[in-house]
């Protein structure tokens, strides 16, 4: 630091303030060539010495700052004389940053990056997110160089190349893609020998980019004690594998739970949770917590995740006796699903959970239940009454609501609609009930998809890996 400060100092242009200035203003735009989003926090003072220390603490601070330095000297300065001892005192301190590639190489994968174009379902910030997986950080990076630059310096080429595949398997097949797929395999090299194998796995993963295809983000809540809970989660696509656990290390509060979740749905809100993608966000509750208002907690911004996304629950586990009835409702309710049958012509009402009414596990007809008895929203025994039922699907009101107000708001709910659009019709009625304070908003949805298999058993483990 005291070799950059000196070299710096040693420069009669920076005498000027506002040469000092714009030396700061060029270093933040060659910056933010890279990272748009940067800004530097440079402590300015009138004294030299003082602003050109907080100049060189930043530049060494921030990710790229000292390449930085020399790209916007070599643009105010002469090389000669002391700007070329500034430039030379730059070069040492490069070789001491921790980097895989050399500048030719890097040099030459800029330029191929420059003719990959993403599809319109693909943004930087996601992709680097799943690259470095399975411990995912935030990132400024919001450019294919940015993200390069960052991810070279993270101790292994693995990230980096994870994340160059991810860029070929997301973007427009052209001539482009050919030619990255070439420098990746020409640098294989900086890869543990045990770990190509996990880069060039992806090359045959190659992500469904349509714009029907439904991500779904699994919440995992279990009770631990001192109500606390444990949660797993898991992120992925119904025609893709699922990713890691993503969730909370630790033991987490239903507070902080709700604060992990707006953190973590932020993060992916332009990539995979884009709500324009219509993504699911199922919590898998134990049934005693199935009426917790999880659709209710607020994203960033205050918007209600169930007005902004499609919220469902699924019980982690059912009775045993109700395991053979769920296997005989899920076939009932996939074939109605396949044949496009109306909602209301596969559903059967559900107005007392004291004494479920034998037809409800007697009739071949039905596949899902709409409940209007008031216990439900309120009673725990009631719900395990739902479950022991069998209904892959159901739908209910929390709270206090007439019989007949629950009635009317099930049956505008079904009117009109396919089962598989329910979770959609419930998001927006949740929106509209919380624009215009109808019941609309309290609507519980439990969802067992009928586009995915049933599992062996109901407790809800990890997804498991499609190979």
């Amino acid at each position: 630091m005291n070799a950059l400060v000196a070299s710096l100092e040693n420069v009669d242009e920076l005498v000027e303030p506002h040469a000092r200035s714009l030396l700061i203003n060029l270093i933040e735009t060659e910056l933010r060539t890279e990272e748009p989003a940067l800004c530097l926090s440079v402590a300015r003072s009138p004294v030299r010495r003082l602003d050109l220390v907080a100049l060189i603490r930043e530049c060494l601070r921030v990710r790229g700052g000292v390449r930085a330095l020399r790209a916007a000297a070599l643009v105010l300065f002469d090389r000669a004389g002391p700007a070329g001892a500034l430039l030379a005192e730059c070069e040492r301190a490069l070789e001491l940053e921790p980097g895989l590639l050399t500048e030719d190489d890097r040099a030459e994968l800029l330029d191929l990056l420059d003719g990959v174009s993403l599809t319109v379902h693909a943004d930087v910030p996601s992709l680097f997110v799943e690259a470095t997986r399975p411990v995912p950080v935030p990132t400024t990076a919001s450019t294919m160089a940015g993200a390069v630059r960052q991810l070279e310096r993270r101790g292994t080429a693995v990230p980096l190349l994870r994340f160059l595949e991810l860029l070929a398997n997301h973007s427009h097949r052209n001539v482009a893609v050919v030619d990255l797929r070439g420098w990746i395999d020409a640098h294989l090299d900086l890869v543990e020998a045990h770990r190509r194998a996990e880069v060039t796995a992806l090359r045959d993963a190659v992500r469904s980019v349509d714009a029907r295809a439904r991500t779904c983000l699994l919440v995992r809540v279990e009770p631990a004690e001192d109500d606390t809970f444990v949660v797993m989660a898991w992120l992925g696509q119904t025609d893709a594998p699922f990713g890691p656990n993503c969730g909370p290390e630790e033991v987490v509060t239903l507070g902080e739970l709700q604060r992990w979740l707006r953190e973590f749905v932020e993060r992916y809100a332009h990539g995979a949770l884009d709500p324009r993608r219509r993504p699911v966000i199922e919590f898998a509750l134990p049934p005693s917590h199935l009426n917790e208002p999880v659709d209710t907690w607020k994203l960033a911004g205050g918007r209600r995740m169930g007005a902004l996304y499609q919220v469902v629950v699924r019980p982690l586990t059912r009775p045993a006796s109700a395991l053979p009835l769920v296997a005989d409702r899920w076939k009932v309710l996939v074939a109605s699903a396949g044949v496009e049958s109306p909602a209301p012509e596969s559903m059967r009402w559900l107005h007392s959970t004291d004494d479920v009414p034998a037809e409800t596990a007697d009739c071949a007809a039905w596949a899902w239940i709409a409940v209007t008895c008031p216990l439900v929203g309120r009673q725990p025994a009631a719900v395990d009454a739902v479950l022991a039922t069998g209904a892959p699907v159901a739908v209910w009101l929390r709270g206090e609501h007439a019989e007949t107000a629950r009635r009317a708001v099930l049956e505008g709910l079904s009117r009109g609609r396919l089962v598989t659009q329910l979770p959609d019709a419930v998001r927006k009625f949740r929106a509209n009930g919380w624009h215009d304070g109808s019941h609309h908003r309290d609507l519980v949805l439990l969802w067992d998809d009928p586009t995915r298999p049933p599992p062996s058993s109901y407790l809800v483990n990890a997804p498991e890996r499609r190979t």
